[in-house]
């Protein structure tokens, strides 16, 4: 048995000895973070204001007003879907057309690490990486620069919903805080594998040896991204998305603390994650400050409401999402997008 069907195998077995076998867990991370075919649409009006909503995006149009078009783009985890929660606020200065869209970059999950997004600008030839895209059911623009592109962007599968400017563009520590890449042997560039099982069920991805095995040929882990690197990484990718896009781009960063960690005593443990969270968190205000741009700081929103009843550090209840659209709020209204 190979070293990664060892690890998939240990995965399984946790998740299961928790919630047993195809348990609720399992169908819920994957039908929660597959993005199917179907696409479900939500219509609401108000006094002054009509709004489309979808699982990654929000679109408000002004009855009163028909402005411009404003863009917001969401790039990144679990964590920023708070973002759509601003909306309420956001429709009451509206004018024109507003859209709010998680970019799905071909439907892939775990491909927002500084690592991975910084890569797509050293122009990868389709030929180095199509058998891993296709045998890693990874998406179709995975590793296209296209969130760099200054053209406007659209709501994948709604083009009735027309096209929108990159007026603001969010990003998230969480892929570095969490996420391990593996590098091509030959060609070099970076996968995450994280989204090959969520593809499919977790008992059909460890009886692929043949893919597992191919993999192991051709891929070694790099671990996860030091926070000397993350800096030097959130630096370069900000600085070449304001020069490219001209959009403004907002940060968040991440609960310090562990909400259900019973760990009271920290003699024996090396580095915790926790420890990692907090130097991510330093190392996002110092970068702030030296390139002048917004954080939303989810640690603080959080722990101002309370934790008691989070899961882990990145699944906000619907009392911590508020806070951080508040603060998300404040910012967009600063940066003059409503």
């Amino acid at each position: 048995m190979t070293v990664v069907e060892k690890a998939l195998k240990a995965g399984v077995k946790v998740v299961r000895r928790v919630v047993g076998s195809n348990g609720k867990l399992e169908r819920l991370v994957r039908d929660k973070y597959l993005h199917r075919q179907r696409v479900k649409v939500t219509k609401e009006s108000g006094p002054g204001w009509v709004q489309q909503s979808g699982g990654n995006f929000v679109v408000m149009k002004s009855t009163k007003d028909d402005g411009s078009r404003t863009g917001i783009v969401l790039r990144g985890g679990c964590d920023l879907p708070s973002i759509f929660v601003s909306a309420p606020m956001l429709r009451q200065h509206l004018k024109g057309t507003l859209a709010i869209y998680k970019d799905q970059y071909g439907g892939q999950a775990g491909a927002s690490s500084t690592r991975q997004m910084l890569q797509t600008l050293d122009g990868i030839p389709a030929e180095y990486f199509e058998e891993a895209r296709r045998r890693l059911k990874l998406g179709s623009r995975v590793f296209e620069p296209h969130i760099f592109e200054p053209a406007p962007f659209s709501i994948h599968r709604m083009p009735e919903l027309g096209s929108f400017p990159k007026n603001v563009i969010v990003l998230s520590n969480g892929s570095d805080l969490t996420r391990t890449l593996h590098r091509h042997k030959e060609h070099g560039y970076l996968v995450d594998i994280g989204g090959w099982w969520l593809f499919q069920s977790l008992e059909k991805a460890i009886q692929d040896t043949d893919t597992l095995n191919w993999f192991k040929k051709n891929f070694e882990s790099v671990g996860r991204i030091s926070v000397e690197d993350f800096y030097t990484n959130m630096g370069r990718l900000i600085t070449t998305l304001r020069d490219r896009t001209k959009a403004h781009v907002v940060v968040l960063n991440s609960l310090v603390i562990d909400p259900s960690k019973p760990v009271h005593n920290y003699q024996l443990l090396n580095n915790t994650h926790s420890r990692r969270r907090r130097e991510f968190h330093l190392a996002l205000a110092e970068l702030s400050r030296n390139l002048d741009f917004h954080v939303i700081d989810v640690d603080r929103a959080l722990k101002h409401v309370g934790v008691r009843e989070q899961i882990d550090f990145v699944h906000f209840p619907v009392e911590g999402m508020m806070p951080i659209a508040e603060q998300a709020y404040r910012i967009f209204r600063e940066l003059e997008v409503v």
